[in-house]
């Protein structure tokens, strides 16, 4: 009885399984798509999206890939590569010069000009000079601080003392300040001592003021040599007048340290005395830091009967 139990158990399987084989027809052979002799490939159905495979092409197509690192579906199947470089979207290193203010960059002005507000290298540049008035700096007039007439001669707005003209003979007879224009100028290695800095400050001749003082004495020059700025002053003076006098002239840069840009100093040098040995001597006294003179604080009549300078400071204009 258990015998017959299990051949009626096995035998319904039996018949199923060659009743499935019987209805089934045999599916045709077809090797793996795209790799065929004849380029055959299997057919799909219409909702299965395939990513990176050209079905017009006997290779096996890779998925795209874009510059970003993203896999590229593409709707028509054909491999998409892309070659773009998107330097505001994606972060990627910006192109200084393309004419396009990019990620990193202050401006953009696609030209070599340093001295329109935009550096080379796509920074915030200066456009100019400017002199602060608000808040001069006078050095100690020295001298007979009661004898003549006072005079504070003040060089023309944008201008800076460069130097002094006049007669001297045992003591100083006459003065005049001479000025020049100080203008930004795109560094051209002879300028200043460090080529690698884009900028230069430059001068140009500019107003020479009034003389002051008699017409005794022979002429004398201590103007600064070019693009120096006088920066201080020394001497001899007595009680009644001034005997000597010294200009001490500076060279100024624009200090770029790769972020930001200021006015510094390259050096200085101090001009050959005129006048006469008489009287004693006071000591060279300078402007501060990042001033320049820009007024000159006589006393005079016959003589110069003291000296003095006024400075004011200078900053970059943005």
């Amino acid at each position: 009885m258990n015998t017959t139990t299990m051949i009626r158990r096995v035998r319904p399987v039996l018949v199923l399984g060659l009743s499935l084989s019987a209805c089934l027809s045999p599916l045709p052979v077809h090797e793996p798509f795209g790799l065929g002799d004849e380029g055959t490939s299997l057919e799909l159905p219409g909702n299965i999206t395939t990513i990176g495979v050209d079905p017009d092409s006997d290779t096996q197509g890779d998925a795209g890939t874009t510059s970003d690192g993203d896999t590229e579906t593409v709707a028509d199947g054909d491999t998409g590569t892309s070659t773009h470089s998107d330097s505001s979207g994606d972060g990627d290193p910006a192109s200084c010069g393309n004419g396009q203010v990019e990620l990193g960059e202050d401006c953009d002005d696609d030209n070599s000009d340093p001295l329109d507000g935009c550096l080379n290298d796509c920074r915030q540049g200066p456009i100019g000079i400017e002199i602060d008035p608000t808040n001069p700096t006078p050095l100690p007039l020295q001298g007979n601080l009661a004898g003549g007439d006072p005079f504070d001669d003040a060089c023309p707005e944008g201008q800076v003392i460069i130097g002094i003209e006049g007669n001297s003979g045992q003591w100083m007879d006459r003065v005049q300040i001479v000025c020049g224009v100080l203008q930004l100028s795109e560094n051209e290695g002879q300028r200043i001592s460090t080529e690698s800095r884009p900028l230069a400050l430059s001068i140009t001749p500019g107003t020479v003021l009034p003389s002051r003082g008699g017409p005794g004495g022979f002429p004398y020059s201590a103007v600064c040599p070019e693009d120096y700025v006088v920066t201080g002053f020394g001497g001899r003076a007595g009680s009644s007048w001034v005997y000597q006098l010294i200009v001490r002239c500076t060279r100024l840069l624009i200090d770029d340290d790769g972020i930001s840009l200021s006015i510094g100093v390259d050096q200085s040098l101090d001009l050959d005395p005129v006048g006469g040995s008489g009287g004693v001597p006071f000591p060279l006294t300078d402007c501060g830091p990042g001033e320049v003179a820009t007024i000159g604080n006589i006393r005079a009549q016959q003589y110069v009967d003291a000296f003095g300078l006024t400075c004011m400071p200078l900053q970059l204009a943005f």
